[in-house]
């Protein structure tokens, strides 16, 4: 089954190299054949038209009155005689321009209308290409091709707005597109699915990590792509991105024979609850709770997406942590959990951040907000969640300055207003102390589904790879799909 990766999303050029050679070409154009180790740079000449979409799941009888467009997302996955509908309706609004785009996601943040932003990309545009020192011109999109399957593309950034962003060189294998959009080039790898898992368990989570971790992370993956297919990247010519956004994907030069041996005894694995395929998604540390799917994204309760408590002993909390106490006892208190690891015991997996503390000097924040809200707030006075999920991650709160106040919405935007790059997490409570913002938390990521920190804790426990993954998404079962086909 072949699946379409982003591999490069919107970077102002690209150059990229093979070892044996390569062949591009374009409809209605000659193609050009570039020899083995000669670096060919490929950035836009005349970008497409593209339009914006602001969607929602919620019901449109609950939505303020907009000129919404009802769509239908995702696609359908057969297997012999099984069938598994992941399609979605949303209600869409279009747009011409990002800016406009943006205005209205913030406009319906504030009244609490959970919403994600897609780009269309229409036909049209082209690309300038450098070989040897000699400029083609492409139309959009231009196929890349090489004489052993493989391309590395030099100085691809990774972690992109995280404070762990970085460039590398990445290989890959597949065929490969690039297009013209709007803020740069976009390198679209198609390659079969078990390839890919072999990439994304290695650049997921550690080679280092228990084997039962390996194959429970390898089985969430394949069930992520299928479920969300058509979803995370509607109107795009690609499934899924390389990012945190999807999964990371970090080339082949990752994979390491354990990863192939996970991939492999868990050929064709996915979760399934009643008759659906899992959307498994997971984040690095859950800080000892996870959170329900609707405080994160919105739209429908989803079962095998509640907050659990990350323990198999009784725990002296159980969700809802909703009011503002409860969210401070627990943070405080540090219970046992899965993912509570020492880092010098596991140390592939860098910092765990079961509890983290975070310290901005007053003025700092004031720049910071300036920032990242584009308009100065002056002294900052109060720091206040107005809203916290079951696990306690703050999805709503109102920031009080001397010169205004502003009320943010989603956990994600809370971190990344609050930060230069993003809080660990929306689960923490804040203080001043003098001069400085104290902000004491638990947790890294959204806290939905799997907690990849606690997997290593419960596979140290003696936790097989399907009980890890009926741990963090009750009420599933696993099923081997032989021979899946896809109807867009």
């Amino acid at each position: 089954m072949k699946i379409r990766i982003g591999i490069v999303y919107e970077e102002p050029e690209v150059r990229v190299t093979s070892h044996r050679g390569m062949r591009l070409s374009a409809k209605g154009t000659s193609p050009i054949t570039v020899p083995p180790e000669h670096p060919v740079m490929i950035r836009v000449e005349r970008p497409p038209i593209t339009t914006y979409l602001v969607c929602t799941e919620q019901p449109p009888a609950s939505l303020p009155p907009r000129n919404w467009t009802q769509m239908t997302v995702g696609v359908v996955i057969r297997d012999g005689t099984q069938q598994f509908d992941q399609r979605e309706n949303w209600s869409c609004l279009e747009f011409a321009t990002l800016e406009d785009a943006q205005k209205t996601q913030r406009d319906l943040g504030e009244q609490e209308v959970y919403t994600v932003l897609r780009r269309k990309l229409h036909p049209g545009g082209s690309l300038e290409v450098w070989v040897n020192g000699k400029s083609y011109r492409f139309p959009s999109p231009l196929t890349l091709d090489s004489e052993d399957g493989r391309l590395q593309f030099l100085e691809v950034p990774y972690g992109k707005g995280f404070h762990w962003e970085r460039r590398e060189q990445q290989e890959y294998s597949g065929s490969f597109e690039v297009y013209a959009y709007p803020r740069g080039v976009v390198v679209v790898n198609e390659t079969e699915m078990e390839p890919y898992l072999m990439v994304v368990n290695s650049s997921e989570m550690h080679p280092e990590a228990p084997f039962e971790v390996l194959k429970a992370q390898t089985v969430a993956a394949r069930a992520t792509v299928l479920a969300t297919m058509g979803k995370h990247h509607y109107g795009e010519p690609f499934d899924l991105c390389n990012t945190d956004h999807c999964q990371v994907y970090r080339g082949l030069q990752r994979v390491q024979e354990v990863s192939k041996r996970a991939v492999e005894e868990t050929e064709g694995e996915v979760l399934v609850f009643e008759k659906e395929i899992v959307d498994a998604r997971y984040a690095k540390t859950c800080g000892g709770i996870t959170e329900d799917k609707v405080y994160v994204w919105g739209g429908r309760p989803v079962p095998y997406l509640r907050s659990i408590v990350d323990t198999h002993e009784e725990p002296p909390f159980h969700p809802p942590l909703e009011d503002e106490q409860s969210a401070r006892v627990f943070i405080d208190a540090r219970p046992p959990a899965y993912c509570d690891l020492p880092e010098s015991e596991v140390p592939y997996l860098g910092e765990i951040l079961y509890r983290w503390e975070i310290r901005v000097a007053s003025e700092e924040l004031r720049g910071i907000l300036r920032e990242k809200l584009g308009e100065d707030p002056g002294e900052v006075i109060e720091i206040q969640p107005l809203k916290r999920g079951h696990s306690g991650r703050i999805y709503k709160l109102r920031i009080r300055g001397s010169r205004g106040e502003w009320v943010i919405f989603t956990e994600l935007e809370i971190r990344r207003v609050l930060s230069r790059s993003h809080l660990p997490s929306s689960l923490f409570y804040v203080e001043r102390t003098g001069e400085e913002w104290v902000f004491r938390g638990a947790g890294w990521g959204h806290g939905v589904g799997m907690c990849q920190v606690g997997s290593v804790g419960l596979a140290r426990a003696g936790f097989s790879y399907d009980r890890i993954l009926t741990h963090y998404y009750r009420g599933t079962r696993l099923v081997k799909l032989l021979n899946p086909e896809v109807e867009r």
